[in-house]
C-alpha cells in the first residue's frame, strides 16, 4: 500500500503531478488519470432472497451549515482556529467503538449492505449491492455500490474485478490505491459472508486488475493480498474466469475515499481496517528484524525535488529535528519498493512527520507506538492521513501552515517545535 508520494489533491482533484528530476532519493509520481466511462448506479434498496442481509437501513446523515457531521452525529464546526480539536488525536483511541462506527467500520459493515437479486442472461443468479456513502460532503453523498455473480457451487474460489476512479488500482499513489484494495478487500469479505462460506477452509480470492490502465504494472501490495494476476496478459483472464465459483464486481468509489472530507472523525481503532493492514504488516514478524528502541527516531517523509508541496526551508527544518531526536531518518519511498521494504524502511520510526502527501500512507509499516505529525495547509485541511490514522489508533497532530495544496511551503519554526515537543510529551505517556 506504501510506496509513492505520487500527488492527490485533498477536495480539489485527485490527478497527480509530474515529479521533477532529483539527485538524492525520489518518490513516484502518479500520471494524469482519465476517469472510467460511467458509475455504479444507486441500485435498489429492496430485499430480495434467502441472503439479503435484515439490518435496517440507518438513516442518512446529512450537510450541517455549521460543518461536517463528526461520525458520533454531532456537528464539527470547521474554523481556521489551528488548535481545532479535530486536527489533534493526543491520546490513543479507542475513541467508539458503536453505533455508526461498528456500522461503517467494523464487522458490522459486513451486513450492512442492501441489495436485491437478479438473473443475467445466461441465467446465473447476480446479487447487487449498495451502501451509504459518507454524505457529510458534497464528494462523498450518496451509494457505494458492488455486485458478485454465483457460477457454482461450492463456492471456494471468488474473483474480484478490482476498479476504481481514474485506474487507482495501479497507481503509483500509496493513498489511491490503497482505497482501491480496500474496497477490493472488503468486497471479497461481504459477498463470502452473504453466501455464507466466509472464514471456510479452502475459500480464497483472487484479484484480477487491468495492468495497463493507469500507472501500469502489478503495483505493490496487491500480492500481499493474496492472488493477484493481470486481466491483461495473453490467457489470464480466461484462465482465471475457468477457476472462478464466484465473480465479483468490486465498488469504485467511497470508503477509504470519503474519509478525505469528514472532520471530527472518531472511529477507531478499527479492527477490521487492521485486519486489512495486517496482509501488509505481517511481513514485519516474517522478513525484517527490529531495531533497538532506545532512542527516539524521527522520520522525514521527504518531497525533494517535487513541484509541489516541498519544504523549502529544509535545511532549518531538518536542523529542528536533529535538535528534538536522538537520530533522524529521511524517508523517500518510491514506486520500486517492496513491502518488505517498507517495513524496513520504516521500522524504529518513533514520529512521522511530512507534508500532505501519500507518502504518509506509510505510516501504516511503523511501530504501533508511532505518532503521527502532518503539515497541511490552514484553509484547506484535507483529512485523509489524519482519519487513516484513527483508524488505525495512533496519535497525530496537524500542523496548520500558510500555503496551498499546489504550491511548496517554509514551515513556521514555531508550529513545528511545538508539534515536535508535542510528540516527546506524548511518548512519554505511552
Amino acid at each position: 500500500v506504501g510506496d509513492a508520494d505520487a500527488d492527490e489533491d485533498g477536495a480539489n482533484s485527485r490527478e497527480g503531478q509530474p515529479p521533477s528530476s532529483r539527485t538524492t532519493t525520489s518518490e513516484s509520481a502518479a500520471s494524469s488519470k482519465t476517469r472510467a466511462d460511467g458509475d455504479v448506479a444507486a441500485l435498489a434498496a429492496s430485499q430480495e432472497g434467502p441472503d439479503a442481509d435484515s439490518t435496517p437501513s440507518r438513516q442518512k446523515s446529512v450537510s450541517s451549515p455549521v460543518g461536517d457531521l463528526g461520525d458520533d452525529g454531532s456537528a464539527a464546526e470547521r474554523t481556521a482556529n489551528t488548535t481545532e480539536a479535530a486536527e489533534e488525536v493526543p491520546h490513543r483511541p479507542p475513541l467508539l467503538k458503536h453505533g455508526r462506527c461498528a456500522r461503517r467500520w467494523e464487522e458490522g459493515m459486513l451486513d450492512s449492505w442492501r441489495g436485491k437479486h437478479i438473473r443475467d442472461r445466461e441465467g446465473y443468479k447476480i446479487t447487487r449491492l449498495t451502501f451509504d456513502r459518507e454524505n457529510t460532503h458534497s464528494r462523498n453523498m450518496g451509494k457505494v455500490g458492488m455486485s458478485y455473480r454465483r457460477v457454482r457451487s461450492p463456492y471456494k474460489t471468488f474473483v474480484v474485478r478490482a476498479r476504481g476512479p481514474y485506474w487507482d488500482a495501479t497507481s503509483h499513489n500509496a493513498w489511491h490505491r490503497l482505497a482501491v484494495q480496500y474496497m477490493a478487500w472488503i468486497s471479497y469479505r461481504v459477498a463470502a459472508r452473504r453466501i455464507g462460506v466466509e472464514g471456510q477452509g479452502g475459500t480464497r480470492p483472487i484479484y484480477l486488475i487491468n495492468c495497463t490502465m493507469g500507472d501500469g504494472g502489478l503495483t505493490q501490495g496487491w500480492t500481499d493480498l493474496g492472488d493477484a494476476r493481470c486481466s491483461d496478459e495473453p490467457g489470464v483472464l480466461n484462465a482465471t474466469m475457468e477457476e472462478a465459483d464466484v465473480v465479483i464486481d468490486a465498488p469504485r468509489e467511497g470508503l477509504l475515499w470519503d474519509l478525505a472530507w469528514v472532520s471530527g472523525f472518531k472511529c477507531g481503532p478499527s479492527g477490521m481496517f487492521r485486519d486489512f493492514v495486517e496482509h501488509f504488516r505481517r511481513k514485519r514478524l516474517e522478513e525484517v528484524k527490529p531495531l533497538p528502541q532506545h532512542q527516539p527516531l524521527g522520520c522525514f517523509v521527504d518531497r525533494r525535488g517535487r513541484d509541489i508541496r516541498d519544504v523549502e526551508n529544509r535545511d532549518e527544518f531538518l536542523g529542528q529535528m536533529n535538535q528534538t531526536f536522538a537520530s533522524v531518518r529521511i524517508v523517500a519511498a518510491t514506486k520500486d519498493h517492496s513491502t518488505s521494504d517498507l517495513i524496513n524502511l520504516m521500522d524504529g520510526c518513533a514520529v512521522i512527520i511530512g507534508v500532505h502527501g501519500a507518502g504518509l500512507v506509510n505510516m501504516l509499516y511503523a511501530p504501533e507506538n508511532a505518532s503521527v505529525i502532518e503539515i497541511v495547509p490552514k484553509d484547506e485541511r484535507p483529512r485523509y492521513y489524519r482519519n487513516l490514522s484513527v483508524l488505525d489508533g495512533r496519535r497525530y497532530k496537524a500542523v496548520m501552515d500558510d500555503f496551498f495544496l499546489r504550491t511548496n511551503v517554509t514551515v513556521d519554526m514555531v508550529n513545528l517545535r511545538e508539534a515536535l515537543d508535542w510528540s516527546l510529551k506524548i511518548r512519554k505517556d505511552v
